[in-house]
């Protein structure tokens, strides 16, 4: 969406960590999917990298990491992460199960679904999001199914049916454990599609273009002054890049103006002014 002819007085809202920020629509060029990233060694630490969108090269800033946040491109690696360990999890408790068959010792870890790692995190995990929320219901059945087991396993062995103890734990392993596994696949999948970030291509003072990664896109609106402009900054020494402060029309909502001039520090927009191919053609 290109809204580069846009009247200074309205704002490109976005999120990022749950915060309302703003970008003056007069230094807005385009709204876009985050593209594929290439990395860039021996850069700062809130330059993403560069992307190639539509044959132009553009720097893509990290704008939570410019303004002291944590990452959310790191919020969304770590939780990822987490799924897939909590999948592993269960993996190796119907392997061990197994094992304590086999071997004839006592089997020790979780029988109840609400005390292992992810049952634990099931119980107290809130999220807004629809699609998440509709696949976490299906894991609550599985689930508590994969742990039932090691009951009827032990009864099993005390009546001296290891046979049908072995068959009973390869048979959860090809069913609840297999939906278990899959559903996780699905649920790593909609977190990163749901989560995907976005990028708002903005051209400084030069005329030269960069792009900064923000969580999601509100609205583009008019916003109310609600505080002079902030003479000190919100974010420590990072250079005022918060402006001021704004409210949403009818809303409760405070919004802080960025200054997207001091995003870039003035060596990294001497570099653009260098290099023709970083702008963004009308």
């Amino acid at each position: 969406m290109d809204i580069s002819r846009k009247e200074d007085v309205l704002w490109v809202v976005v999120v990022l960590d749950s915060q309302l920020f703003a970008i003056n629509c007069s230094d807005v060029k385009e709204l876009v999917a985050v593209p594929s990233v290439s990395r860039m060694p021996g850069m700062p630490d809130f330059v993403r990298g560069i992307v190639n969108l539509r044959g132009t090269v553009l720097p893509l800033i990290d704008l939570r990491i410019r303004l002291g946040m944590r990452s959310r491109e790191t919020e969304i690696e770590e939780f990822c992460a987490m799924l897939r360990q909590r999948a592993e999890d269960h993996r190796r408790w119907v392997d061990e199960l197994q094992r304590s068959v086999n071997d004839g010792c006592e089997f020790t870890l979780a029988t109840d679904p609400h005390q292992c790692a992810f049952g634990k995190w099931y119980d107290s995990y809130k999220t807004d999001e629809a699609v998440a929320t509709e696949l976490l219901r299906h894991f609550d059945e599985p689930h508590q199914q994969i742990h039932s087991i090691a009951v009827k396993v032990k009864s099993l062995l005390a009546q001296e049916k290891g046979n049908e103890a072995h068959k009973l734990i390869e048979v959860n392993r090809k069913g609840a454990l297999a939906t278990m596994l899959k559903l996780f696949n699905e649920f790593e999948a909609a977190i990163r599609a749901s989560r995907r970030e976005k990028a708002v291509v903005i051209t400084v003072a030069n005329g030269r273009s960069y792009a900064v990664c923000v969580d999601s896109i509100v609205a583009v609106e008019r916003l109310e002054q609600r505080a002079e402009a902030l003479k000190h900054g919100l974010f420590g020494d990072r250079q005022n890049i918060a402006e001021s402060v704004l409210e949403r029309k009818g809303r409760d909502e405070l919004v802080i103006s960025l200054s997207t001039g001091l995003v870039l520090s003035a060596d990294m927009q001497a570099g653009l002014q260098r290099e023709p191919d970083a702008a963004v053609s009308a």
